[in-house]
């Protein structure tokens, strides 16, 4: 079980306050003259990298860097963190940060996913890297773990098993002077280079004449949607597969990572959530699902001050078998507080969900319920209805009034007039002016009878039958069918059934109700004779507002039920889901 307290405390715990004090005044400092000069001199200062002294003009933070670099002197870097490379964070610009995509990851974060990498191999000697190592904080767990596994000692471990890289010589300096002070090594033998390791014009980490090399581990925190300039966009949508569905600069690693992980190694990162379903991404979970098994998925929340992304790690291991991967159950794990064991999802789902997603809530119980939906004989919404969206007037109080006149005309709906299968007019009105207003869908789309209007925002899918052809705002969409395989009472009463909304909620993963989403929803071919009973009682309950109708719904969900070929237990787990 995996158990990880998230912790707004520094990284650094010893002395946290009195170096923080130390770097506000410094940052003060550095706040007034932001040159990437003065940030070298300082580092180069703390790690003996430079001259003894700094200049003179630094005059005024030479006092609280004195202080600092005592304390550095005596710290146990192994045990007590990298306090350089937190304070190298602590004095870059956020705006540098963020452009670069580098975020200090905590430390019980980095060894979680160290110690859940580790596991999947029971290779003594492992060789590690770290691709964007920053100061080396996933470097240092790794060599921690291997001490402690391997019979070499400290000394032989990182001269020969730790690797890293980095695009940033600051942070290549510090993870090198991280890695000698812990193992006595020379910084010359210290495995980290300044390199662009999405570069594929070159073996950009070997020499020319020898072949790439060959990792055990690939592991770390690659960078989250850092800039990138016109010229590096062009390069990697010319020489990246995962590019070409959406750019962004953590997806380019996990590819690249498949050039260097040996044929039964493991990559682990920790990344943004959305990468388990944004549409952008989908090369490349595609291309892990081609090239590896999906050990374990760790859902984390917010990991960075600041940062308003959820992140997940990911840990996969390469497996050339395609009977292998089919086979192999995903363990996801959520942080402490959320779920106390994990949950168990075969890989092979992920290849019949929309866009490859990774979904994790599919566990074998729902997979089971999926596969029994999809199995029946149903259609699509996509090409066989008309959608449209509601009205954005630019300014409602303006243009929507409670009362009907002459300048107010058109009745129109708001989201809280929508109910399941009824709208409840709220006395809402305006006037379908095409030049005053800004969005707008053709008249006639609104005005038509007999079409499906649902709430655009909402946990619970909620669609109403509109009889009287009324206007609607934003909050509210619409679609006119254009088949006749069922009529439009029993499509009303599927989308609102129990089965789509627990359809909807394993698929989809957002509160905003979308068209592609809706699009791809398996809509039964109901009976001749099931279609009959479902109009009749739905019609009922259209011209019956505000009588209770429990009882006629719950006959129409076990009507649906059975047509798509849900059991009694599992009709009852649904209902116990959903509740």
């Amino acid at each position: 079980m995996i158990r990880l307290t998230q912790s707004n405390n520094s990284y650094i715990k010893k002395h946290g306050k009195y170096l923080d004090n130390r770097i506000a005044a410094i940052n003060d400092y550095v706040s007034r003259r932001p040159d990437e000069e003065l940030l070298v001199g300082i580092i180069d200062f703390l790690t003996d990298n430079g001259a003894p002294f700094l200049p003179a003009q630094y005059g005024p933070i030479a006092k609280p860097l004195d202080e600092i670099k005592k304390l550095i002197e005596t710290w146990d870097i192994l045990h007590e963190g990298d306090i350089i490379g937190y304070i190298y964070e602590q004095i870059q610009s956020r705006k540098d940060r963020k452009y670069k995509g580098q975020f200090f990851t905590q430390e019980d974060m980095v060894d979680l996913i160290v110690s859940q990498s580790l596991e999947c191999s029971d290779k003594e000697s492992i060789k590690v890297l770290d691709p964007a190592c920053g100061s080396g904080q996933f470097l240092i767990a790794a060599l921690k773990h291997l001490t402690a596994r391997t019979s070499l000692d400290i000394r032989e471990i990182t001269a020969g098993l730790i690797h890293g890289s980095d695009i940033d010589p600051v942070a290549v300096s510090i993870a090198k002077y991280n890695l000698s002070r812990i193992s006595g090594c020379s910084m010359d033998e210290i495995n980290v280079r300044c390199t662009d390791y999405l570069c594929r014009d070159e073996l950009n980490l070997s020499s020319v004449h020898q072949p790439a090399p060959s990792y055990d581990l690939i592991i770390g925190n690659p960078p989250w949607g850092s800039g990138l300039a016109n010229k590096n966009k062009k390069y990697y949508l010319d020489n990246y597969y995962s590019a070409r569905s959406g750019l962004n600069t953590f997806t380019l690693f996990i590819e690249r990572s498949f050039d260097f992980i040996n044929s039964t190694g493991v990559i682990s990162f920790l990344l943004p959530e959305a990468f388990l379903n944004i549409r952008g991404h989908k090369n490349t979970r595609k291309l892990v699902l081609e090239n590896a098994r999906i050990r374990a998925i760790t859902v984390c929340g917010e990991l960075f001050k600041g940062v308003f992304a959820p992140a997940i790690s990911i840990t996969m291991q390469r497996e050339s078998s395609d009977d292998e991967r089919n086979k192999s159950i995903v363990e996801i794990h959520s942080l402490a507080g959320t779920r106390n064991t994990a949950v168990m999802v075969p890989q092979s789902s992920f290849h019949s969900t929309p866009d490859n997603i990774f979904n994790i809530n599919y566990t074998r119980k729902a997979v089971n319920i999926i596969n029994s939906v999809n199995g029946t004989d149903c259609f699509y919404l996509k090409g066989k209805a008309k959608f449209f969206l509601g009205i954005v007037t630019g300014n409602n109080a303006l243009h929507v009034s409670n009362e009907r006149s002459e300048e107010y005309p058109d009745p129109i709906i708001i989201g809280r007039d929508v109910q399941q299968y009824r709208i409840s007019f709220g006395n809402h009105y305006f006037k379908y002016d095409r030049d005053r207003l800004q969005q707008v869908a053709p008249r006639h789309l609104y005005t038509t009878p007999d079409k499906i209007l649902y709430k655009f925002i909402g946990k619970r899918l909620t669609f109403a039958l509109d009889t009287e052809g009324y206007f609607s705002l934003n909050n509210v969409n619409g679609f006119i069918p254009e088949y006749s395989y069922i009529n439009i009472e029993s499509t009303l009463s599927i989308l609102n059934s129990s089965v789509i909304q627990y359809f909807y909620e394993k698929n989809f993963f957002t509160i905003k109700v979308l068209r592609g989403d809706l699009e791809r929803l398996p809509i039964k071919i109901l009976s001749k004779e099931s279609q009959i009973r479902i109009k009749k009682i739905a019609r009922n309950i259209l011209s019956s507002p505000g009588k209770d109708f429990t009882r006629e719904r719950e006959t129409i969900e076990d009507i649906i039920f059975h047509e798509y070929g849900i059991s009694d237990r599992q009709a009852y787990y649904i209902s116990e889901y959903l509740q």
